[in-house]
C-alpha cells in the first residue's frame, strides 16, 4: 500500500484542479490533503492551512487555487475561514483570504462554492443560502430541503469525452 494513503478518506467534497483529485485524509488525527495525479496515476501528500483549531473542513476550488473552509465556534457563533494555497503544491503559500461571519444561530453548515467565491451555505431550518464575501450579502435563496441533504458541485465544460 502507498504510504502516502491515509487511514481514512473523506468521501464528499473533493476537488479537482492541474489534473489532480484531491481529498481531505485523516491519521489517527493528522489530517491533510491527498492528491492523485490522473495522468501519471502518483499519490502526493499536502498539508493542510495552519489552523489552529477547526470543528470541520472542505475542499473546493476558487479561482483556479485550491482551497480550504473551515469552521468552528466562536463563544455560540459560527465563523467560516477560507484558505488558498497560492502557489500549487508549495505548502507555506496558504493565505486565509477571508473570514465568514460570525453568524448566531443562522447557518448550519457550508455546502458549496461558486466561482466568484460565493459561500452556499445550509441555514438551521434546511434552506439554502447564499453569502457572498467581498459584500457580505446573504441571500436566502428559498429551496428548502432537509438537513445534510445539499452539496453543491462545481463543473467545467469540456468537449473532451470521459468515455
Amino acid at each position: 500500500m502507498d504510504p502516502v494513503l491515509p487511514s481514512r478518506i473523506a468521501e464528499t467534497f473533493n476537488a479537482h484542479l492541474n489534473g489532480a483529485c484531491h481529498w481531505l485524509g485523516d491519521d489517527c488525527g493528522d489530517y491533510f490533503i491527498v492528491s492523485l495525479d490522473m495522468a501519471d496515476e502518483v499519490f502526493q501528500k499536502l498539508k493542510m492551512p495552519p489552523v489552529l483549531w477547526s470543528e470541520f473542513a472542505q475542499l473546493a476550488v476558487l479561482n483556479d487555487y485550491l482551497a480550504v473552509l473551515t469552521y468552528y465556534y466562536k463563544e455560540r457563533e459560527r465563523c467560516f475561514d477560507m484558505w488558498v494555497m497560492r502557489e500549487y503544491g508549495i505548502e507555506e503559500s496558504w493565505t486565509k483570504i477571508f473570514t465568514v461571519g460570525p453568524f448566531t444561530g443562522v447557518v448550519e453548515r457550508p455546502v458549496g462554492y461558486g466561482k466568484n467565491g460565493e459561500v452556499f451555505l445550509q441555514n438551521k431550518n434546511g434552506q439554502l443560502i447564499r453569502y457572498d464575501p467581498w459584500t457580505n450579502e446573504i441571500k436566502n435563496i428559498g429551496i428548502p430541503h432537509p438537513k445534510h441533504s445539499f452539496q453543491v458541485i462545481s463543473y467545467k465544460e469540456s468537449l473532451v469525452s470521459i468515455c
